[in-house]
């Protein structure tokens, strides 16, 4: 074990303790080691052994939360994705033009017309499959 996932290893074996009063993480440049350590609230302090056998499963959980905020989304969340979807599927020619006008205005004309025609051509593609 490296050492280097210590803190998150620690919060996953003590869920209801304290970082900042019941125990501490510190790193001096070699490495993050438990400077400080409540035995009174905790108990005996994890020996390294408790620490590798834990890590896998902590770094585990923590990707799998991580995983949940990136993809979940409530419902008003995911209401309002389909209301945007649903508008911009009936853009009118004109609103496209508009669209890309104001979003792309740094771009040469040239460029600009090509990505309205590519938006409706997308646009006109997704009418078919949504609907």
């Amino acid at each position: 074990m490296t050492m280097q996932n210590l803190g998150l290893i620690l919060a996953t074996l003590y869920p209801n303790a304290d970082p900042l009063v019941d125990y501490r993480v510190q790193d001096d440049g070699a490495g993050p080691y438990i400077a400080y350590w409540n035995e009174q609230a905790l108990g005996p302090q994890p020996d390294t052994a408790t620490l590798q056998a834990a890590e896998a499963a902590a770094v585990a959980a923590a990707e799998a939360i991580q995983a949940r905020r990136e993809t979940d989304l409530t419902e008003e969340q995911q209401a309002k994705i389909d209301a945007q979807i649903q508008s911009d599927l009936n853009m009118t020619p004109a609103e496209v033009n508009s669209t890309v006008d104001s979003v792309f205005a740094g771009f040469t004309a040239g460029q600009r017309t090509f990505l309205k025609r590519l938006v409706r051509m997308v646009l006109a593609s997704a009418r078919k499959v949504l609907r």
